[in-house]
């Protein structure tokens, strides 16, 4: 973003760096970041001292920072202890925690080993503010590939192209390109925005696990469940200091030293460690059935703000290490709560920690929804390879049975998910079970009547939202292909589930468009354009609902109204950018573009 010289300042008797910048906004924005990163005072931060222009050229002065960088380690194979890995890490974490802190935040938006120093101190310094001080994040498009995180990648590509974008980037970018670094450091293999990495303890297993676990978890693809901030990161590796091997034997020869002192207090001592340590089980044992009791309530927002404060707390480490299925049952909580929200990645990521805490016998439940979380996520091939892992032995048949009738629905194979299905509902499983293998097994059966079916053993168990929208679906498509009594009757129910679904206050657009398009189909057109006025006014720019609007008004013959519709309709369609926009080859699109050449639009 610029050609950088070394520089003597002659006022302040010091070298420094002189940063031509090649890419600029508007001079006054310039001058006005320039002048918030004057004011950043940090021991791991370079200080910026001046901005100025001279000949058309625009300059800033930075304090050099003599050293080498991360990039000159990693080229010279250098291996790097953990302690010093701890110690850059934290420096780092709290440089990018008071960035964050600022008013408003500064995203760094381009950490990778270049711009990363190693005093001669042996401390660690983040340099090159490149992005903030180069006209902000439209510059973002001229990212450093292989340290920048997927959401920030991205949003450089849609740049690129002139795509307008909605994402927005936060502190959690800077977290992931710190792990990237510090994972090209320490197992010297290239990470991509493109690949999830290969597990830090496989990759590098000289490591242990707590600072492994560390940097795996910064660098998650998913941001539900990536470390939350660079504050959460500095919290991390400060409590990995605790478990760390050099600290523990420092701090069990301090412990000795004072024990031996403290033989002369006496049995005193011991009541009140032992209090501190009945009074840690208490705590710990309130939280873990404020969790649940939180489930209950309701409110699993809050229950998986308290199960993370739970897993994070220092003071509850030694209880979670002797009680494992604990850990797993918290982890299993932040899971449930993300697979509810369909955080399907984040999901399948805590599922996965929950087997790998939980002992053996309490494996199967929490690898049955990391193998469904996966297989939701479009994950097939790891879901298809965690089925053949040694953990698979714990899941009971029920649950392998559940679990292949999900994945094989999932890769379109309805005779194996059928036979599944058919196992599971032998085998009296759990009632909730069934009806989800029975939904899965709809979505891919053949014919309409055979879907109606298995939405209506599903509905059986119990009424719920999806297999409700699934039946208002299917019993639409059999009106719409049949005739006479059975029309009607299909039609019939199609609108009583869908009254159902769209009752509320929250109803989806989803559901109340297709209501409307079924209430064109039973020929009831005014019943039709109320649905269809409340969307228009909800969603004015939504091509879908406008050309729903438009063959409404045709078929009540109101011509002046379809034409108009079927102009908005038309110009939203070709505005629209997004991934799910409809083909010109599809259904939708070609009726309305048949309405517009007959309205000559």
């Amino acid at each position: 973003m610029g050609t950088v010289y070394l520089a003597y300042h002659t006022r302040l008797e010091k070298y420094v760096v002189l940063k031509q910048l090649r890419c600029v906004g508007e001079d006054s924005l310039l001058r006005k970041e320039v002048d918030i990163l004057k004011n950043l005072h940090h021991p791991n931060l370079p200080q910026v001292y001046d901005f100025f222009q001279e000949r058309g050229e625009v300059y800033t002065v930075i304090d050099y920072v003599e050293g080498n960088t991360l990039a000159e380690y990693i080229s010279g194979g250098y291996h790097c202890t953990e302690r010093k890995i701890g110690l850059w890490l934290s420096q780092l974490a709290s440089a990018l925690k008071y960035l964050h802190a600022q008013h408003p935040p500064i995203l760094h938006c381009d950490i990778k080993p270049e711009n990363i120093i190693i005093t001669p101190q042996g401390d660690a310094v983040l340099i090159d503010f490149g992005v903030s001080l180069s006209g902000g994040y439209e510059q973002l498009a001229g990212i450093s590939p292989l340290y920048a995180s997927p959401e920030q990648y991205q949003l450089a590509m849609q740049i690129s192209m002139g795509v307008k974008t909605q994402i927005v980037l936060d502190g959690r970018t800077d977290v992931y390109s710190l792990a990237a670094t510090f994972y090209h450091l320490m197992t010297g293999m290239r990470p991509s925005p493109l690949t999830p990495p290969v597990p830090l303890a496989k990759a590098a297993p000289e490591y242990s696990e707590g600072l492994s676990e560390i940097i795996d978890r910064a660098m998650r693809f998913s941001l539900r469940s990536r470390t939350r901030s660079a504050e959460q990161l500095l919290r991390s590796v400060e409590r990995y200091g605790f478990r760390n091997a050099g600290y523990r034997a420092q701090l069990i020869a301090r412990c000795l030293s004072i024990l031996i002192s403290a033989v002369m207090i006496g049995f005193g001592a011991y009541l009140i460690l032992a209090g501190g340590v009945k009074k840690q089980a208490e705590d710990f044992s309130a939280g873990y059935a404020a969790v649940f009791a939180a489930i209950d309530t309701g409110n699993p927002e809050q229950a998986r703000r308290q199960s993370e404060a739970l897993l994070e707390a220092a003071e509850f480490q030694r209880l979670l290490d002797e009680n494992p299925n604990d850990r797993a049952a918290l982890l299993a909580v932040c899971g449930e709560v993300d697979f509810a929200e369909g955080n399907y990645d984040s999901a399948a990521y805590w599922f996965h920690d929950a087997v790998e805490s939980a002992l053996f016998d309490q494996k199967g439940n929490y690898l049955r929804n990391e193998l469904v979380a996966l297989t939701r996520a479009k994950k097939l091939d790891d879901a298809v390879e965690r089925m053949t892992s040694v953990d698979a032995l714990s899941m009971s048949e029920e649950d392998r049975c559940f679990v292949t009738a999900m994945l094989a629905a999932a890769q379109g194979d309805a005779q194996q998910s059928i036979s599944a299905t058919l196992r599971l509902i032998d085998l009296n499983a759990d009632g909730e079970l069934c009806a989800e293998a029975a939904l899965a097994v709809a979505g891919i059966v053949e014919n309409v009547e055979d879907e109606i079916a298995w939405l209506e053993y599903a509905e059986s168990y119990g009424e719920r939202k999806p297999v409700i929208r699934g039946l208002a679906a299917a019993y639409t498509q059999l009106a719409i292909k049949s005739s006479g009594e059975t029309a009607a009757w299909a039609i019939h129910a199609a609108l009583t589930h869908y009254q159902a679904l769209t009752s509320g206050l929250y109803a989806g657009k989803a559901d109340r468009l297709n209501y409307a398009i079924a209430l064109r189909v039973a020929g009831q057109y005014a019943q039709a354009l109320t649905v269809l006025d409340a969307l228009c006014a909800d969603y004015p720019e939504d091509y879908r609902v406008l050309s729903n609007m438009a063959f409404t008004c045709y078929e009540l013959g109101k011509d002046d109204a379809a034409k108009e519709y079927c102009a908005l309709a038309l110009n939203a369609w070709r505005r629209e950018l997004s991934a799910d926009k409809d083909m010109e080859d599809s259904d939708l699109v070609q009726n309305l573009l048949t309405l517009a050449e007959r309205y000559d639009l």
